[in-house]
């Protein structure tokens, strides 16, 4: 089907409608600017190769005692080409799905990204919220009763096309892993053998206080629900070097990097149980060796990136589903309060609670 070409307006044929709405801030006239930008990369690209082929045919048929002065030889023409295909704008491609035509956008156009995050306290409605913007109502796991989103979670537009849904899994690396845990019983450590403050004989009152027991407590809760529950006197006869050295599912995880999950199923449902476990805080299963073991990946995971087609995502922006604020597990509640200052935007949902 040919598309259609904007017609001029006013007294300049070199005006069209788009161009009186470049100011305006209304989204049905973005909309349209949108579409003569992919209008724009669709016909240059077009224009781009059919001079190609037109050159092509004149290298074959040029006249040697042509004058330069009038007509640019060849190789001039050749050269202008070949740069006005290598620029970005002249890139684009399109491809017809079910839905119809789809850009296929140069590489610059797909690293343009504005982070747009979703905060608010815990229960406060942001994954519902941001599933209603995606309209894809369960994509993203959410629960009045409890927190659901336990890693920070980046969703933005799908470019590959030959996948309808995307996910890419980033844990945390062994290195930084091990430091923290390190740190974790060091501390531990040395809070069950420093002298207690009424022994410690300074009069001035300035007895070491020690580490934070908060903090303490924080960190053999986040252990217990990746590698299993330890008492505290355990743990105080463990090392970061038994614990990533244990025969565990999750050291697997640690050492992969990433993981990439992948479905070209048109219903997202199946899709969204998938990467469940790798967004809320429920209980991961799996079999390793004729063992069952049950573990959350959430203390192990940096962020979760979510590539899919929703229409507001189309020209870069990428909504970030964060850990509610003031989270039960503090861990979580530090994850998003340390990502809030990556995002060029937040959005705080308001809603009003049902009596």
């Amino acid at each position: 089907m040919a598309s259609e070409s904007p017609e001029p307006v006013g007294d300049s044929p070199n005006q069209f409608s788009w161009q009186n709405l470049v100011t305006s801030s209304s989204s049905k006239d973005i909309q349209t600017l949108e579409k003569a930008v992919d209008a724009a990369f669709f016909h240059g690209r077009a224009f781009a190769e059919g001079f190609r082929d037109s050159v092509k045919d004149a290298r074959s048929i040029q006249n040697p005692d042509s004058s330069e002065s009038q007509v640019p030889s060849v190789p001039e023409l050749e050269t202008s080409i070949n740069q006005m295909s290598s620029e970005s704008h002249y890139t684009l491609s399109m491809q017809i799905s079910t839905d119809g035509p789809t850009a296929i956008y140069p590489k610059e156009h797909q690293e343009f990204r504005v982070l747009v995050g979703v905060a608010g306290a815990t229960g406060a409605g942001k994954t519902s919220l941001l599933n209603s913007l995606l309209e894809k109502k369960d994509m993203l796991p959410s629960s009045d009763e409890k927190a659901a989103t336990a890693t920070v979670c980046e969703i933005a537009w799908n470019h590959d096309m030959s996948t309808e849904y995307r996910a890419v899994v980033t844990y945390r690396s062994y290195a930084n892993i091990k430091e923290e845990l390190d740190r974790f019983f060091k501390d531990l450590k040395y809070q069950h053998t420093r002298p207690a403050a009424d022994e410690s004989n300074d009069e001035d009152g300035d007895a070491d206080p020690g580490p934070d027991e908060t903090n303490i407590d924080n960190e053999i809760e986040k252990l217990c629900k990746v590698w299993g529950p330890h008492t505290e006197m355990n743990l105080l006869k463990m090392t970061a070097d038994k614990i990533l050295k244990m025969s565990h599912p999750a050291n697997a995880c640690i050492t992969k990097g990433t993981e990439v999950i992948t479905s070209n199923n048109s219903d997202s449902g199946e899709f969204a149980k998938e990467i469940a476990p790798y967004l809320d805080s429920k209980v991961f299963k799996t079999t390793q060796s004729g063992k069952v073991y049950e573990y959350e990946l959430w203390p192990l995971i940096e962020r979760v990136e979510l590539y899919l087609r929703a229409p507001i995502l189309r020209n870069g922006v990428v909504l970030v589903d964060l850990p509610g604020l003031g989270d039960a597990v503090e861990g979580r509640a530090q994850v998003a309060e340390s990502y809030r200052s990556r995002l060029d935007s937040t959005s705080w949902p308001l809603w009003k609670r049902k009596n």
